[in-house]
């Protein structure tokens, strides 16, 4: 049981530099092309971003590319 607040802790702090990064405006979502606004230019849901992150790693066929961006992000 204790491994498992260490992977909610890892994930929250992961969430934390995630919405850093997407605050900042994380050059790693345009290359992506991952919007972090919408069209009003507010930040978009921490879920709708991660939803369309995930998908575009997801599609990346360079797999070196595709973790360098992750980690940046």
């Amino acid at each position: 049981m204790g491994h498992a607040g260490a992977d909610i802790d890892s994930f929250n702090r992961s969430m934390k530099t995630m919405r850093n990064n997407l605050q900042e405006g994380s050059d790693a979502f345009n290359k992506l092309g991952v919007a972090t606004k919408d069209a009003e230019g507010n930040l978009r849901s921490d879920e709708e971003v991660m939803r369309d992150t995930i998908l575009a790693l997801a599609d990346m066929e360079d797999t070196t590319q595709r973790n360098a961006l992750a980690q940046e992000i």
